[in-house]
């Protein structure tokens, strides 16, 4: 979906709740509708999407850095230190960008999958 490209997040979310909605074990859609929640401050939704996401296919390493990011957004550096350290053997590149964030104070932003 280029929705987000078009910064038009509630259309996205529409669309990708919609997705879900036909194919409710879809991780990449709950990523994505993570991703334009995010960008629009829903972290406690957002949050949400990305741990359905997870549940679905534990190895969507995106899912884990998305919700590593969204986790500092909302000011709870336990739960983004809980997802760097998964990814340090999922995705080691993931990993140290996700460290970067936290801690050197680096700005990250979520990713939807293209």
């Amino acid at each position: 979906m280029a929705y987000n490209d078009w910064g038009k997040r509630n259309e996205a979310m529409k669309a990708y709740r919609e997705a879900i909605r036909l194919k409710s074990d879809y991780p990449e859609a709950f990523n994505n509708l993570g991703a334009a929640q995010a960008e629009a401050g829903k972290y406690t939704e957002a949050i949400e999407s990305f741990r359905q996401a997870i549940d679905l296919k534990p190895e969507l390493t995106i899912a884990h850095y998305n919700l590593g990011i969204v986790s500092l957004l909302a000011k709870n550096r336990v739960a983004a230190l809980e997802q760097y350290k998964l990814l340090t053997t999922l995705a080691p590149r993931a990993a140290e960008k996700l460290y970067a964030g936290i801690y050197q104070g680096k700005l990250l932003s979520v990713a939807p999958i293209r």
